[in-house]
């Protein structure tokens, strides 16, 4: 239960601050370029960095989590990330 807490809290704190990354870097992206650089992000910077350097780093019991539900989770994260990013961004206008 303990893994599972510090997991979530990781992982909440990892999503706010690349989602206040992915902002910086595309704010000024159209839909579909935001898409393509969200899934991008989802694969490179959050995947990459969260399971090759952060969890071997910090909590290595979390790298048997590598796997392709693993990959393509973060992917969506991106794309929906991507897509909420714009949308409310147009929405502020």
């Amino acid at each position: 239960m303990q893994r599972m807490t510090v997991a979530m809290v990781v992982h909440l704190v990892l999503s706010v601050l690349y989602g206040l990354l992915f902002g910086w870097l595309a704010h000024r992206l159209q839909l579909a370029g935001a898409l393509l650089a969200g899934a991008a992000f989802g694969l490179i910077v959050v995947y990459a960095v969260n399971f090759y350097l952060i969890a071997p780093l910090l909590f290595p019991w979390f790298a048997d989590a590598r796997n392709m539900i693993s990959l393509m989770t973060h992917v969506l994260f991106g794309l929906v990330l991507a897509g909420a990013y714009v949308g409310l961004r147009r929405a502020s206008r």
